[in-house]
């Protein structure tokens, strides 16, 4: 720009909450491209292309929706020509993806909502600051920040950015709420290994495999993803070092009963007598529900990725009830049913049916 020349002026692609729309429209110029489970979108607009930014953002907001749930975006470019390019892939509970732009400023209202998920994002090159509930954080360039959809936050960017981002099912997570709750809302410096893992996680494979199936086993996907979010949770949480003797034991508490999940017998007078407490000190180790509360919970969370894992569609709900560990098939549907307000059949169903259908859920 000449001395005394005003500048260009800004544009804005503003995209909505909500569900993403169906317009699958791809304008001269830009590319989307899907392949199994993976959805691969890049585009270029100039500053007076107005038409061309509308037309692109519902297939922009689809793939932002895919990897965020419920996501409001203000898109600010000025004078050269705006690119960026998004990766996605999706699972049943888990997203992945990674981006590039250079944008003047982006804005990203994330979260609220049903969906109860947590967010792993490391941002490169732009400012990055986040607001949530008053609460200002600033990322530094390279460094991991962890944030949970049950809070809503909006993320802002001054600059060009690389960035990636893992999502996953809160629930799936085999950590005290307590202990997630330490680690969100703060920034923290990477090691080499941990950001190899990150920037990574997407596998390389995207062409379909057999049949036009996914290349990569969703169900498979989401045991992957969420996995490493927990390996990274616990190692910027630095494992047991800094944790209460309360809080390390009902950490050992919780992996017994997670490796001894398929015992009919387990229950807490076996939980306490293997941890040489009594029923009463173990209630004081886990409050509120208390063990028996965490016992429900991890049976339920088992029996949900058996119920929509593929390799279990010959199991009949009696042998899914003895793989988590109940004997009786009534017993465990009725627990089943307080649990997620669905039947064992209707959850298998609805997850199926996700499966068919490229096992995309927004």
């Amino acid at each position: 720009m000449r001395p005394g020349e005003a500048p260009p002026p800004m544009s804005h692609l503003i995209l909505g909450m909500g569900d993403p729309p169906t317009s699958t429209s791809t304008p001269t110029g830009s590319r989307s491209e899907r392949t199994g489970d993976m959805t691969r979108y890049e585009f270029e607009f100039g500053p007076t292309d107005r038409r061309e930014r509308l037309r692109r953002g519902a297939e922009l907001r689809t793939a932002l929706c895919g990897l965020l749930g419920q996501v409001h975006v203000d898109l600010v470019s000025r004078g050269a020509p705006t690119r960026m390019a998004v990766e996605v892939r999706t699972g049943i509970e888990t997203a992945v993806g990674s981006g590039a732009h250079n944008l003047l400023r982006d804005t990203w209202q994330i979260g609220g909502g049903a969906r109860k998920s947590l967010f792993l994002a490391v941002f490169d090159q732009a400012r990055t600051t986040v607001l949530s509930r008053g609460l200002r954080v600033d990322i530094p360039a390279g460094h991991l920040f962890l944030a949970s959809s049950r809070q809503p936050f909006t993320v802002i960017q001054e600059g060009a950015c690389r960035w990636h981002v893992v999502r996953i099912d809160a629930s799936a997570i085999q950590l005290p709420e307590a202990i997630v709750d330490q680690v969100l809302y703060r920034p923290y410096e990477l090691g080499r290994h941990l950001r190899l893992l990150i920037e990574n996680v997407i596998p390389a494979t995207d062409s379909p495999g057999p049949g036009g199936r996914p290349a990569v086993d969703v169900v498979g996907f989401d045991h992957y993803v969420t996995g490493l979010a927990e390996l990274i949770l616990r190692s910027v949480h630095d494992a047991d070092h800094d944790l209460p003797a309360d809080a390390v034991r009902r950490r050992q508490v919780e992996r017994y009963i997670t490796r001894n999940l398929t015992d009919t017998e387990l229950s807490v007078s076996v939980i306490a007598a293997a941890h040489a407490v009594s029923r009463r000190r173990l209630y004081q180790l886990f409050g509120g529900t208390g063990v028996a509360g965490f016992l429900r919970q991890a049976r339920v969370g088992r029996a949900k990725a058996l119920l929509a894992d593929p390799a279990y569609r010959n199991h009949g709900i009696g042998q899914i009830a003895q793989l988590v560990g109940i004997r009786s098939p009534a017993h465990f549907s009725r627990l089943f049913r307080e649990a997620t307000g669905r039947s064992p059949l209707e959850f298998r169903r609805n997850s199926t049916t996700g499966l068919a259908l490229g096992s995309v859920r927004s």
